[in-house]
């Protein structure tokens, strides 16, 4: 019994092939592509909820200085100053 051995390039054996890389480059862009507008998307929204949690606790500090400055938001000499 003769045993056969096959012949192996050695380009083939250890590694891919240009192709194959470039093959595998082509398809992590289109997939890159598809998701970069939904991460955008993402941080779009990432912001604008930060906004409004910011100008809600500017709303609630304002409203808790004017209860405790007798419902004014600026004081005003009331009477006029002495001459």
């Amino acid at each position: 019994m003769s045993h056969a051995t096959h012949f192996i390039p050695k380009s083939r054996r250890n590694g891919f092939t240009l192709v194959e890389l470039l093959v595998v480059i082509g398809v992590i862009a289109i997939l890159i592509s598809l998701l970069l507008p939904a991460l955008n998307r993402a941080r779009q929204q990432a912001a604008l909820v930060d906004c409004q949690a910011r100008m809600r606790t500017m709303g609630q500090a304002i409203h808790m200085y004017v209860s405790e400055n007798k419902g004014k938001l600026f004081h005003v000499n009331e009477a006029p100053p002495p001459a």
